[in-house]
């Protein structure tokens, strides 16, 4: 079944005659007729009542004439979206962040997205890293921010957006407050506040125990 045969077909059933039916088409008229004949012997039933003066659809072709013009209507939105989509008119892009990137960067990002490329809307999603990397392997994503994937999946292509640096957040009153770094081993023992979505728990977690430097989990939270 070709897309020109239920081209061909609905025109008939516009104009009931295959002389005006190819006209319409553009196309000769035993060129059409042929076309209908191929598409009757695969559907394995004649779609007009050939005998009657004007031409009259059959019974098949009743039952078969909106089914044929759905299928019509569907192809024309698929070539008109792909067409939008080719120009970037229209287009939809998920992009997947991670919970602790800064909302002011995003901000910044959709704006010259919206400057550069006005035809893109980009739909923002936070969600963990992990799930992020599953998605664009499936394929049901087209971007995502995450903390590292140069090592995630040769499949990915990857652009470092910018570098930042693990620090320590405490009180003014802390010893720490006025230190330029602090060392590992000089986290032993103290109490800490864990963030259960932070991208580098596992990381983190394995760098102390390499160490042997045990801190002492008092809140753990998924709020910033």
């Amino acid at each position: 079944m070709e897309m020109h045969q239920i081209k061909y077909f609905l025109a008939s059933c516009e104009t009931m005659n295959f002389t005006k039916a190819a006209e319409l088409c553009n196309v000769s008229q035993p060129a059409l007729t042929k076309a209908v004949r191929l598409l009757e012997e695969e559907l394995g039933g004649e779609l007009f009542d050939r005998h009657t003066r004007p031409l009259q659809l059959s019974h098949l072709g009743r039952q078969l004439r909106s089914k044929f013009a759905e299928i019509w209507d569907l192809a024309h939105d698929i070539r008109a979206r792909a067409e939008r989509f080719s120009k970037l008119e229209d287009a939809i892009f998920t992009l997947a962040v991670i919970n602790s990137i800064n909302s002011d960067l995003l901000i910044k990002l959709k704006n010259h997205l919206k400057l550069y490329l006005p035809g893109v809307s980009v739909l923002l999603q936070h969600a963990p890293e992990s799930q992020i990397l599953n998605d664009l392997r499936e394929g049901s994503l087209q971007l995502g921010i995450v903390t590292d994937c140069f090592n995630a999946d040769p499949r990915f292509t990857c652009d470092l957006l910018y570098k930042e640096r693990y620090v320590i957040s405490s009180a003014m009153s802390h010893p720490f407050a006025d230190r330029d770094k602090v060392a590992i081993n000089e986290l032993e023992g103290l109490p800490f506040i864990q963030r259960i979505h932070c991208e580098k728990n596992d990381e983190i977690q394995k760098t102390l125990s390499t160490r042997g430097v045990n801190i002492d989990i008092q809140v753990a939270t998924d709020q910033d």
